[in-house]
């Protein structure tokens, strides 16, 4: 037989294999995703039967964020402060745990945790009243913060907008910063940021959003907790642990008619957020 009739035949039952190979990846994809949408249309059904109505359009996709073990660098705390402030001197009543700044447009203070404030007089940041919530961004984002808009409200003469970090465009629901705007001047910032690095953690694999929704229904019964709707839910981290380093722990945020709750992504362990 030709070389070429044999070369042919060869290429021929590759790409037979190639294609029995693909088909088998195909069927069983398949039955991991019908699988999957059985598991949520039981868990959408179990809370239904319990009197939780589920008012998403579908179920979530599993969740795919890995535990972290995140150290805080204290480090660039001052160009923070400068970065809003103009030039500021260490106070010395500063600490280990706390550390002051003060000039002559205002003051801040840096805690260990990542909590922090920073008081500006009026004029030092200004904004266009409508042009407030980029405003803000920006504002955070000299601290070196990427943040999102959570929500904003009216108290007397002030504007208060709250934010909440993103962390390689992952909420972490534990660092929000309220900034207070007067007259379109922006006077205080106060809340927690994460600055630092972070490394994989061995957390475990994530639970599937069916059985998070099992655990939440779970968590609800053994806690004594009362709603009647799921409004949302959504991935992201909380930070636990010391202060100066600690976990992100990936969690579920699920929104209620009567509050919110974090369900642990690994564990399934509930905790209303206050």
């Amino acid at each position: 037989m030709e070389w070429s009739k044999i070369k042919n035949i060869v290429l021929l039952i590759l790409v037979c294999v190639n294609a029995f190979l693909l088909a088998l990846v195909l069927l069983q994809q398949h039955k991991t995703a019908q699988f999957q949408e059985e598991a949520s249309a039981g868990a959408v059904s179990a809370l239904a039967n319990s009197g939780i109505a589920f008012h998403l359009e579908r179920v979530p996709r599993d969740m795919e964020l890995a535990g972290l073990n995140f150290t805080q660098d204290r480090s660039g705390e001052q160009a923070a402060a400068e970065a809003l402030l103009g030039r500021v001197t260490e106070q010395a009543e500063s600490t280990t745990m706390r550390t002051l700044y003060a000039g002559a447009n205002g003051s801040a203070e840096f805690f260990m945790s990542g909590e922090f404030s920073v008081a500006l007089d009026a004029g030092v940041y200004q904004a266009d009243p409508d042009e407030l919530e980029r405003a803000g961004r920006d504002c955070l984002a000299l601290l070196g913060m990427e943040a999102e808009l959570v929500s904003r409200e009216t108290r007397e003469q002030e504007s208060v907008w709250t934010y909440r970090q993103l962390w390689e465009d992952v909420p972490v629901f534990s660092c929000q910063v309220e900034l207070t705007w007067r007259d379109g001047s922006l006077v205080l910032l106060r809340g927690r940021r994460l600055a630092g690095s972070a490394l994989p953690a061995d957390t475990g694999a994530p639970l599937t959003t069916a059985t998070v929704l099992v655990r939440f229904l779970a968590g609800l019964n053994e806690g004594n907790y009362v709603c009647s709707s799921i409004d949302g839910m959504r991935a992201g981290y909380v930070v636990s642990g010391a202060s100066r380093s600690g976990q992100l722990t990936p969690v579920w945020r699920v929104e209620t008619d009567t509050g919110a709750y974090d369900v642990d992504g690994v564990t399934g362990a509930l905790v209303p957020v206050e």
